[in-house]
């Protein structure tokens, strides 16, 4: 980039009485004694910057100001980003009026350097899941895991229209891949190890229920296949990776991005890079048992097979699906009441009556409603967000099915001792 330009407008206070103009507002610039003006022109750290500012608009309550560096270097940039807060500070602090940016190529400048790193790590990502997939699951992965009317979807998608089967994690966004390796999944589900334990006695158990007992501990992929050969835990990755997601969304929706996002680009890069060229190195010396393999399967297919929808279509889902398994619990709790037609009743009372000593609340879960069914407020929840509130609705959802078990293995040890 030979040259950077960034273009502010500065909306001026109604009530002041000095910097209205271009000459005045030079003034108080230079009354900072780090800027000096010439011509078309302006000297801030012994460097000149060409300078433009004139009164925008014909109300005179607004200034134009155009700054713009030539000969683009990492030096001079640096000076050149200074130069533009000590801007945006003089004006805050003088009260002058509020400054907007309206082009900032300062940002284009790092992001560009961003991009081609979260590129590559991106597609590590990708390039591990594939290899660790064909080489455990077998070259018909994507054929078995992936539901017909997914992969149609996918074809006819005006988004998909680069479609290949062949190529399908590049279909999966940046934030969903980590789930499929870094997400805890149980192998034995609560209410499955309620069913089990219900009939047995303390003389019953040996090391196999022992065994059938940590099931319950929900463990990663990753923790599973990669952590006893790559030395880098779950939790870590998955705070890095959740980190880098959110500067690639600053990169990828063109939002201010700094000198200092682009260094936090670069270290995570290089604490992923290593550990995930390592992982793919692994995938050829891991063994799997085909119990193991039918379960990734699933998981990948439980991951990824919904791609046909958006986030915000997914989360409804999820709202939807909790507030059936409350309604479920509601019936089993409440048989006798046939008019229960609120919500807002069914949720209040569940969680006064049967869920009151637990750590979600009524509240909880009338957020998650109130946000999927006002699609204004959805939509300005980024991806990142909207992946924490799909975590949430599981986190609830799981303890409401937990209770429900409960309940129904007391009812189904009731009726065998009638």
């Amino acid at each position: 980039m030979d040259e950077c330009i960034v273009e502010m407008l500065l909306i001026v206070n109604k009530d002041t009485s000095f910097g209205r103009s271009p000459s005045a507002y030079k003034k108080i610039i230079e009354a900072s004694e780090e800027v000096t003006f010439s011509p078309k022109k302006l000297n801030f750290k012994e460097q000149l910057f060409n300078c433009e500012i004139s009164e925008y608009g014909n109300n005179k309550e607004s200034l134009f100001v155009k700054l713009t560096l030539c000969d683009v270097n990492e030096h001079n940039l640096i000076t050149f980003s200074k130069l533009i807060r000590l801007f945006k500070k003089i004006s805050s602090e003088s009260k002058l009026g509020s400054t907007q940016i309206i082009w900032d190529d300062i940002s284009k400048y790092y992001s560009i350097q961003a991009y081609p790193l979260i590129h590559e790590i991106e597609n590590l990502m990708r390039k591990l899941i594939t290899k660790f997939m064909i080489h455990n699951v077998g070259l018909s992965w994507t054929e078995d895991s992936v539901p017909k009317e997914f992969s149609g979807a996918l074809k006819k998608s005006e988004k998909n229209t680069d479609y290949n089967e062949h190529n399908l994690m590049y279909q999966v966004d940046f934030i969903e891949l980590s789930d499929f390796l870094f997400k805890s999944y149980r192998e034995l589900e609560m209410a499955d190890l309620i069913r089990t334990l219900a009939p047995l006695e303390f003389k019953d158990f040996n090391s196999d229920i022992f065994s059938e007992l940590k099931k319950i501990v929900p463990r990663t992929n990753w923790e599973k296949f990669f952590e006893s050969n790559v030395d880098a835990k779950s939790d870590t990755i998955i705070k890095n990776w959740s980190i880098l997601y959110r500067l690639r969304c600053k990169v990828a929706h063109n939002r201010d991005f700094t000198k200092q996002n682009l260094d936090e680009v670069i270290r995570l890069t290089e604490i992923l890079k290593p550990v995930l060229k390592k992982a793919i190195d692994k995938t050829e010396t891991l063994t799997i048992d085909p119990k193991e393999k039918e379960e990734l399967t699933s998981q990948f297919e439980n991951e990824f097979s919904n791609n046909s929808k958006s986030d915000e279509e997914l989360f409804k889902d999820r709202v939807l699906e909790l507030y059936l398994q409350i309604r479920n619990l509601y019936q089993l709790t409440h048989p006798d009441d046939e008019n229960f037609n609120s919500y807002y009743k069914i949720i209040q009372t569940t969680f006064q009556n049967v869920l009151h000593d637990e750590k979600f609340k009524a509240e909880d879960v009338m957020h998650l409603i109130n946000i999927s069914t006002n699609d204004d407020t959805l939509s300005k929840c980024d991806n990142f967000e909207i992946h924490d509130l799909m975590n949430l609705c599981h986190s609830i959802k799981e303890l409401v099915n937990f209770k429900i078990s409960s309940i129904e293995a007391e009812l189904d040890e009731a009726d065998k001792n009638e």
